[in-house]
């Protein structure tokens, strides 16, 4: 019988890609313990689950894993085996791998280790439970801004861990946003971004439904900054309150994105937000304003965005203006960067939208995998591997990360 467990992933998606022609004759009871098998261990400590299939599309593949000293639970990503001899694909998966260990921040995905071997570059991510914002989209009607705030105030606080850094993700999107059953947001997929004030012409070679959410700084080669996120987290929150991006066309995926390109370097602005009385009056003005055409129009951060809006809902609002007060600290364009971490702990609306109490076991995408969340755990590396050291008292982690992450870039 073939040595491959049942239910493990085609050839095509295999880890370890061992040939098909050998042969197991222990049974199934010797495949289904990966951890006593070397083929299907990473770095000596991570054991992948090929009963389970992979999950993620474009160039890389994750699957559920475990590490085998602490028994945590643990995500496995790697590059397909199309893309493994691939120079370009390999360095941004590196390039990635890297980022990660310069970020510590419970609104961003943590890595546990990367390694290069057996021909494949491996990245060791926590593995969260939770569904994607896109998920939660796609689960019922649009949210209201009372909904909105928690999700808008995790991933501003993720973005503004990763700015402060001097790094731009450039992918924000429901897509790379997990939402975790207590109400947790964690950023993903940090596999284009790169370093502020970089040039950059990201329309050819996009994903059609990705488009919708670039700034128009990125299609036109300009450089990219936090505002370039910021006009993302626009587009995101956007598509909350209106079930759709503020660029949506149902045109075939060349046609759309000609069309939103066309759109984003012609118009101001996209389409007001409020019809009718569903919404509030200040919503437009809140939102269209992370939607500027100009990136030094919008708001100074991620977290601004988030403190107007959270005080639209509040109903801290100028009677003359009908606008939402500003903090000081967004008057000065700055939002103290405290890093708490933001969380929706039982937020009931949340529940209610899933129908459950604690938003269940679901499957989630772009690189996490529904299981829990796995404690960081000291270890001493294995040769070869590069595991996440956590950070130790007064040393200047930004300031070293942000001068070794241009050197990588470079």
């Amino acid at each position: 019988m073939d040595d491959k467990p049942a239910g493990a992933p085609p050839h095509d998606d295999d880890p370890v890609a061992e040939p098909e022609s050998q042969h197991d004759s222990q049974g199934p009871e010797t495949a289904t313990a990966p951890e006593a098998d070397p083929r299907t261990t990473i770095a000596g400590r991570y054991a992948i689950d090929l009963q389970d299939p992979p999950r993620g599309g474009g160039v890389a593949v994750s699957y559920r894993g475990r590490d085998l000293r602490s028994r945590d639970p643990v995500v496995v990503k790697t590059l397909r085996l199309e893309y493994r001899s691939d120079p370009e694909m390999r360095a941004r998966f590196r390039r990635e791998a890297r980022l990660l260990q310069f970020l510590s921040h419970p609104n961003v995905i943590r890595a546990l280790a990367f390694t290069e071997e057996r021909g494949a570059p491996w990245l060791v991510l926590e593995s969260v439970r939770g569904k994607s914002l896109r998920d939660e989209i796609a689960m019922g009607a649009p949210f209201s801004p009372e909904e909105v705030v928690p999700l808008l105030q995790g991933i501003a606080a993720g973005l503004d861990h990763l700015h402060a850094r001097g790094l731009v993700h450039l992918d924000v999107r429901p897509e790379n946003v997990i939402v975790t059953p207590d109400g947790g947001v964690k950023l993903v997929d940090f596999g284009i971004a790169q370093t502020a004030g970089m040039m950059q012409d990201t329309t050819d070679g996009v994903a059609p439904d990705n488009v919708a959410y670039l700034a128009p700084e990125q299609t036109c080669g300009e450089p990219v900054t936090a505002a370039t996120d910021v006009y993302a987290l626009g587009c995101v929150v956007y598509e909350l309150l209106t079930g759709e991006p503020p660029f949506f066309s149902e045109d075939e995926p060349a046609a759309r994105n000609a069309a939103i390109r066309a759109r984003l370097e012609q118009a101001p602005l996209p389409p007001t937000i409020v019809r009718g009385d569903a919404l509030p009056a200040w919503v437009d003005d809140v939102v269209l304003g992370a939607l500027e055409r100009d990136p030094r129009q919008r708001y100074g951060s991620a977290g601004s965005f988030a403190a107007v809006f959270h005080s639209g809902v509040e109903g801290d609002v100028d009677v003359e203006t009908g606008r939402p007060r500003q903090p000081a600290a967004v008057q000065a364009r700055q939002i103290p960067n405290n890093e708490p971490g933001i969380a929706m702990r039982g937020s009931p609306r949340l529940a209610a939208r899933r129908g459950t109490p604690s938003g269940g076991p679901s499957e989630s995408g772009a690189g996490v995998v529904d299981a829990a969340f796995a404690p960081r755990t000291a270890s001493q590396p294995s040769p070869g591997t590069m595991h996440i050291a956590e950070r130790s008292p007064g040393v200047d982690v930004e300031r070293i990360g942000r001068w070794l992450w241009r050197a990588v870039i470079l």
